[in-house]
């Protein structure tokens, strides 16, 4: 049973690191996310379904472009998923961490 949840997550994982990677004109079949981004999309995964994600990759895209602007397109995606995370679980989202701004 652990083996099957294990195969899933990494399923669902690669599904949202390969719209990362052709996001970014690479092949997906040739490259990995690794580091924080890799770590990122994890953490997203445990709150959101992949298809979601993937649904963010594709706005962070359109909006920003990845080819070019890698950290600020990341950014970007992170932001918009995180959004989703909150527009899911019901929670505020945090738009300033000092509230006198």
């Amino acid at each position: 049973m652990l083996r099957e949840i294990r195969a899933i997550n990494d399923a669902e994982f690669q599904t949202v690191s390969d719209a990362l990677i052709s996001a970014r004109g690479q092949d997906a079949n040739e490259f990995r996310i690794a580091g924080q981004w890799a770590a990122t999309v994890r953490a997203l995964l445990k709150r959101l379904p992949s298809e979601m994600i993937v649904d963010a990759v594709r706005i962070a895209d359109e909006r920003i472009g990845f080819k070019d602007r890698d950290y600020k397109s990341f950014k970007y995606f992170c932001g918009v998923s995180w959004n989703m995370v909150h527009d899911v679980e019901g929670t505020e989202r945090r738009r300033n961490a000092n509230p006198t701004t």
